[in-house]
């Protein structure tokens, strides 16, 4: 893990470089950061995600401990978050096809009237 500091324009930043692994092996490097803005004086976190079909990794740098030394972060494992983009995809693509017109147009039966009969006709 690395502390990383900057400034830009707009806001002053903090960064960590988080090396994920499973199992001891390297799976992915995260970098979330926490950002102050010089314009209002307010704190802003910027979560860095890992996106996978299964579960997503969310990342976040809270900031340094009070005496400096320790690095508060937080993370969450959201498992099959992705699917539910996925079932989105699948519902507007249902409607795109439900709301296509049919080629084949429905032949309702004719009505023909052949005339007229009186109040009491005989039949």
């Amino acid at each position: 893990m690395d502390i990383q500091e900057g400034q830009n324009d707009n806001y002053r930043w903090q960064r960590i470089i988080v090396d994920a692994s499973k199992n001891g092996q390297h799976i992915y490097t995260l970098k979330p950061e926490k950002r102050l803005y010089l314009a209002k004086n307010e704190p802003a976190s910027e979560v860095d995600i890992r996106r996978r079909p299964n579960e997503d990794l969310y990342l976040n740098f809270a900031g340094l401990s009070d005496d400096g030394q320790k690095v508060v972060m937080q993370a969450y494992v959201f498992p099959l978050v992705s699917w539910i983009w996925v079932g989105y995809w699948v519902v507007l693509s249902g409607t795109i096809i439900c709301l296509i017109p049919s080629k084949v147009r429905l032949i309702y039966p004719r009505m023909e009237i052949v005339g007229v009969a009186g109040k009491h006709a005989k039949v």
